[in-house]
């Protein structure tokens, strides 16, 4: 069975057709204050980690790249005069 994608502008499911050859890339953001500390931080996560595991098992090659920037954390510490860095 071919992997489909739901397609929200048609409301359909469409067949997965990659449009470029070699590996499937997926780069995700995860914000850090919603990784550890709430359960809806990590459907994000596991719903990418289920797709990149059945592309491979389809015999695809993928590359996940996840970026986890903890930026914004120190705005309210700018002018306390310690630097935080």
């Amino acid at each position: 069975m071919p992997l489909q994608i739901y397609n929200s502008l048609t409301d359909q499911k469409e067949p997965f057709n990659p449009v470029h050859e070699g590996p499937k890339r997926h780069f995700m953001f995860v914000a850090p204050q919603f990784t550890a500390t709430a359960i809806s931080g990590t459907q994000k996560p596991m719903s990418v980690l289920i797709i990149l595991r059945y592309l491979r098992f389809c015999g695809l090659k993928t590359l996940y790249v996840q970026n986890i920037t903890d930026v914004g954390h120190l705005m309210g510490d700018a002018d306390e005069g310690e630097d935080k860095l």
